[in-house]
């Protein structure tokens, strides 16, 4: 059985549960930028590790993605974890894209959105028992199933927005100019510091973007004139920046 991740702190979560030991995480950010371009190539690559610099490598997870095409054969049964996260819904979507004539089992487990009467969004806040008790809820995706999810990706594929969430059951696209707009109103005219003002922007629209949105929003405000650098620094998360006059 080779179980699928989208995020690695989901995967160490799940590593926990006995039982699971083959799980591989195929953390390709699939919630945000232009999904055109192949997966597995440098326009990609760059594209995202501009974003998160040295602490993302995003050829570590296609190189996860290569060898899962490699050895599908081999493989009888792949289990999916799928959690509330567009992030997670278009990892789902693209891999019944990439599995549609995979002979084997299909899983997909999904992450319920109340554990306990507690709002969850990932994996990692279930505990080990949380986890296990899930595992009863898989369901076996069939090849029409599949053929309806790879309809999906093909969708937001196909779409120019780079910000997708997940609300209501469904992918949503951002157009950017709302999402500066709403951004834009929640910063001061005072100098800032990127990283401090992430968090505190984390703080309050919480799992609604993260900081791939926040740092490409920076960089069309600086581009667009909106917004100048007061203090440069390579990794942007350095930066001190300040409304333009």
């Amino acid at each position: 059985m080779l179980n699928i991740v989208f995020k690695e702190f989901e995967k160490i979560a799940i590593k926990q549960v006995n039982g699971i030991e083959n799980i591989i995480c195929l953390d390709l950010n699939l919630d945000k930028g232009n999904l055109k371009y192949d997966l597995e190539s440098t326009i990609r690559e760059k594209y995202i590790e501009n974003i998160y610099f040295i602490h993302y490598q995003y050829r570590d997870y296609v190189t996860n993605l290569q060898n899962i095409k490699c050895n599908l054969k081999k493989t009888k049964e792949i289990r999916i974890w799928c959690s509330p996260q567009a992030y997670s819904i278009c990892g789902l979507y693209f891999i019944c894209d990439i599995l549609k004539k995979y002979n084997g089992k299909l899983l997909v487990v999904n992450l319920p959105i109340y554990v306990k009467e507690k709002l969850v969004c990932s994996w990692s806040e279930l505990s080990t028992n949380e986890i296990q008790t899930n595992l009863a809820y898989e369901k076996e995706l069939t090849y029409v199933d599949r053929e309806k999810l790879a309809n999906s990706w093909k969708a937001i594929q196909n779409d120019e927005n780079e910000t997708r969430l997940y609300i209501n059951g469904e992918i949503i696209s951002i157009n950017n100019t709302i999402l500066d707009l709403l951004l834009y109103d929640s910063i001061g005219n005072e100098q800032f510091n990127v990283s401090l003002t992430i968090r505190r922007l984390s703080n309050k629209y919480g799992a609604c973007f993260d900081d791939y949105s926040y740092i490409a929003f920076f960089k069309r405000m600086v581009g667009q004139g909106k917004m100048q650098i007061v203090e440069y620094n390579k990794n942007w998360y350095k930066c001190v920046l300040q409304k333009s006059v």
